[in-house]
């Protein structure tokens, strides 16, 4: 019998378990829908309390009805490499984002980590792969916003801080989204950080008039400085929420939805002096202070809550849904001062939290890692997972029901039909980025396959 190549067995292997998937009847429209949505720094130190104060009805509702478990992060806890190992079950050696600024050779300037530098296929290629539908909504470096059956709203849509402090490579609006002409249609839901307004301000703390200035009048975000930090953080945090609002009320609901919301990582960075005093030495905070501003990161959580509640009201009820964080938050036991400290510093734990028909309820999940976020996202789609992941199913969060009727299935790797995409389906339009594509192994002999 002839021997199969790699790729060929790989393309022979999608299409059976395609065609089998088919034929089982999970592909018609009956299937439910995933919304995963990634709460950067989220962590249940904050949650818990405030839920306990009945403060978040629609995180307390989704676990009331479903399963939360820790999910452990990944050092170092960068946020591009966790938000790409999420995305793509595989750890950043393989994925290849490595940094939040990354360069092809040591005569290049770094610039800010974009899809690019991406070497493995992530979820919206996987699901896109298998001719199921998929939105993406300020995912971190997802731009330039790859060709998917569906829509991608890049991390470069909102006006974020990264984009001040890093290089941005070549930055053109029309490959912000996918598809190109999606730009013109959200531009009108983009919030600007000089529009944000006193009473959005407010109901995140009795803010002084003199802060309140600070916060409006902030021209661009300074490292470790908390109020230009969370002005644009509110604000990016508000666009990728008004672009997957208006995306699940105007189109039709795909098969996965994911969404990004960025702002309790830089809140919980700048103000956790206020909210845990006691954790830096006397006298460093004023009891005044830490009066005032010592609820602006549980406020904050209470705004997300908000945000929430809003897009649940979006999806079919029958929606399996997915919370997660890249990692947790604690004190640093310093004093936020502006480009030197920061108080609130990354904590090993990050959260999960599971909700939907194929969740069991208050299910005991068994070490979850930020690496098996893909694997289970796919396996709640009733698609295959790769072989090549370094996550795992966590088959102990569905019910027993679901997995009868929907087994776990495996594929060789779904980063052979990625490669053959990056290299097939640039448009003119992108012709600027082969070169840049070739040097990282895209293009010619020298790309890669999948291995490390």
């Amino acid at each position: 019998m002839q021997k199969l190549s790699a790729n060929t067995r790989v393309q022979h292997q999608l299409f059976v378990v395609f065609a089998l998937f088919l034929l089982s009847g999970c592909g018609d429209s009956g299937q439910n829908p995933l919304l995963l949505i990634g709460l950067d720094g989220a962590t249940f130190d904050v949650i818990d309390p405030l839920i306990q104060r009945g403060k978040l009805p629609n995180l307390a509702g989704l676990m009331d009805r479903g399963a939360r478990a820790r999910l452990q992060s990944r050092k170092p806890m960068w946020s591009p490499c966790l938000w790409t190992t999420i995305a793509t079950g595989k750890s950043r050696r393989k994925h290849g984002i490595v940094d939040f600024e990354l360069q092809l050779n040591p005569s290049s300037p770094p610039v800010i980590a974009n899809s690019n530098f991406r070497r493995t296929a992530a979820l919206w290629n996987m699901v896109t792969s298998m001719e199921r539908t998929t939105t993406f909504v300020g995912w971190w470096a997802t731009y330039p916003a790859e060709k998917v059956n569906g829509f991608i709203s890049s991390d470069h849509v909102p006006h974020t801080r990264f984009q001040e402090w890093m290089s941005v490579p070549q930055r053109e609006e029309f490959l912000e989204t996918y598809p190109r002409n999606l730009a013109s249609e959200i531009g009108p839901l983009i919030a600007r950080p000089q529009d944000i307004s006193r009473d959005e301000l407010l109901t995140l703390a009795d803010f002084e008039e003199e802060e309140l200035a600070e916060l409006c009048n902030a021209e661009k975000p300074t490292l470790y400085h908390g109020f230009s930090v969370l002005r644009y953080a509110f604000q990016s945090e508000k666009t990728n929420h008004n672009i997957a609002s208006y995306l699940l009320a105007n189109k039709p609901q795909p098969d996965l939805t994911g969404l990004f919301l960025g702002g309790i990582d830089p809140t919980s960075h700048c103000f956790w002096q206020f909210r845990e005093p006691d954790r830096l030495q006397e006298g460093e905070v004023s009891p005044a202070d830490a009066e005032r501003l010592g609820g602006v990161i549980d406020n904050y959580y209470e705004h997300v809550d908000q945000l929430l509640g809003e897009l649940l009201e979006k999806v079919a009820p029958e929606t399996n849904i997915l919370i997660v964080s890249d990692h947790g938050f604690r004190s640093s036991g310093r004093l936020t001062v502006p480009e030197r400290s920061q108080s609130g510093i990354h904590e090993e734990n990050g959260i999960l939290i599971a909700a939907g028909p194929a969740i069991k309820k208050s299910a005991s999940i068994h070490d979850p890692s930020v690496l098996d976020i893909t694997p289970t996202v796919l396996a709640l789609l009733s698609l295959p997972v790769g072989d090549d992941m370094d996550g795992r199913v966590l088959k102990e969060l569905m019910t027993p029901s679901f997995l009868s009727s929907n087994p776990i299935q495996l594929i060789e790797s779904y980063d052979v039909t990625f490669h053959k995409e990056r290299r097939e389906t640039l448009s003119a339009g992108e012709s600027r980025y082969r070169e840049l594509l070739k040097e990282l192994g895209y293009l010619g002999e020298n790309r890669p396959d999948g291995s490390e």
